[in-house]
């Protein structure tokens, strides 16, 4: 997910501002700083969107965010084909994800 949201961006003329975050049990796959908000974005393989993808890093660094002031994206890529709101987070299939913007 990370190489082709660089890979976009990049092709795009865009300059990646691109991390992930792992510290004291929080993960977060990939962020991206687009200046005015951060996305954060978590990758799953699976087709079936479980509740619990949405308990992860990505809402724990996300609300410790939104508190000093932040805007916060939150987008769970995932195997299905559905795309839809879902847990306070964007579920975009991973063949449509950069329909979406990341920069």
């Amino acid at each position: 997910m990370a190489s082709e949201v660089f890979k976009a961006i990049t092709h795009g003329g865009g300059e990646p501002r691109l991390c992930h975050y792992r510290a004291a049990g929080t993960k977060v796959d990939l962020i991206a700083d687009v200046g005015h908000r951060l996305i954060l974005a978590e990758a799953r393989s699976g087709g079936t969107v479980a509740a619990r993808f949405f308990q992860t890093g990505m809402r724990t660094l996300g609300e410790a965010l939104e508190k000093t002031g932040l805007t916060v994206e939150r987008r769970l890529v995932c195997g299905g084909d559905l795309h839809q709101q879902r847990g306070g987070a964007e579920v975009v299939p991973w063949n449509r994800m950069l329909e979406r913007t990341w920069s």
